[in-house]
Order: structure tokens, then sequence, then C-alpha cells
């Protein structure tokens, strides 16, 4: 799936009912990208299924052609499709305390210095593999969160749900104000609480009391 030349505001998927696409199974050595942005701005790219592809989204170079992921800036102040929007940086994934079944999600965003600013941020899980760089893909949708980022990029939410059996791999992206769509994140492992360990009566104390 390409975008044309000087195309501005395409949406591919969306949150509403039946919205989001399957994306999968693009693996070849030439147009093998799940979705592929070679111009343009404000591209955006939501609520999808996006899986088993040579990469899952590409921003790709200025002259249009494929230049694998995208290395994020300190500042996102390059250009090229989508501006070249930096993705997120994951550094937890998992239930904020034992017992809960929700998921708290905390990294960095690199953004430009300055005011807040509202990303659109959206989460994934994942059962295949990360790729040899460390990257994936969008498997299954787990959630979205509109953010307000300040400029240390630094934001964590939570969202009501836990990935489904398996998938353990989770994997983000963020849009802009104005649409642009990232690439996808590097893996981080989804957080499992090791289990209490079990709660045995101590055999001294119930000898006393079963007498």
């Amino acid at each position: 799936m390409n975008s044309a030349a000087d195309v501005t505001g395409i949406q591919v998927g969306g949150l509403g009912e039946n919205e989001g696409n399957f994306i999968a199974g693009f693996s070849g050595p030439t147009f093998g990208n799940g979705v592929d942005i070679a111009w343009g701005r404000g591209s955006t790219i939501s609520g999808n299924r996006i899986f088993q592809n040579r990469q899952g989204i590409e921003l790709r170079g200025d002259s249009g052609w494929s230049d694998g992921h995208d290395v994020n800036d300190a500042y996102d102040d390059d250009t090229g499709p989508n501006d070249k929007q930096n993705y997120p940086e994951l550094s937890f994934a998992g239930p904020p305390s034992p017992g809960l079944s929700v998921s708290e999600i905390a990294g960095r965003l690199p953004r430009k210095l300055g005011d807040t600013e509202m990303y659109h941020l959206e989460f994934f899980a994942n059962k295949y593999p990360c790729d040899s760089a460390g990257f994936g893909q969008g498997e299954y949708f787990l959630g979205a969160s509109d953010v307000a980022i300040d400029s240390s990029g630094e934001f964590s939410v939570v969202l009501p749900t836990v990935p489904p059996l398996g998938l353990t791999q989770i994997t983000a992206t963020a849009t802009d104000a104005s649409g642009n769509t990232s690439e996808f994140s590097r893996c981080q492992q989804y957080f499992i609480w090791p289990a209490p360990p079990p709660n045995f009566p101590d055999p001294i104390f119930s000898s006393v009391f079963d007498r």
C-alpha cells in the first residue's frame, strides 16, 4: 500500500467500527511493506492489524527510495514523508501492579523543544518475533490514547485491557496534530508479575489448634 506523490491527508484505517484494515503477508524483496509512504504529509495510519510484512510501516527517504527503519532524531526536525515523525521509544509495558487487568505503557517520544503538544499514540501486541533490529509491527490493536507530551518527551498511559495470551511483544506508533503517523516502534516485552507463593498453613500452628 503506497501513498502517491504530493498527496496530503491519506487515511489508512480508523478507530470506528469496521474501519481497521487487515494488512499482512507483504514480505517480498521489492514491495514488501505493509504501508509504504513515499511522499506527502498527513498520512494517518490507525486501528489496523499489520503483521508478517517485511516492514509494517515505512516512511521512505526524501528521494522516495526505501531507507529501512527510521532512526529517531533528537528534536524530530528532519524532513520527508509524514515529516519523518518519530516513533515512541517504549521502556515499560505491563500491569502497574499484580492482579490488575489493565496495561500501563511508558516511554519517551523525542520531539521538538517548546510548548506541550498533543500526540495520538496507538499500541499493539504481537506474537510474531521482532526483526533483527528489534522493531515489531501491529498484529493486535491493544488501544490508543491522546497524550499531552512536553519537551521531555516522556509519557505514561494506562489502557483498560491486556494482550491476548502469547502476544507479549508490545509496539506503538505516534501521530502528531497534523495527522503524520510514524513507523512502528521497537518491541517492548510485556511484563508479567510473578505468581504469589502458595499460602500453606503453618504445620506447627495448625497442629496445636487441631488437637
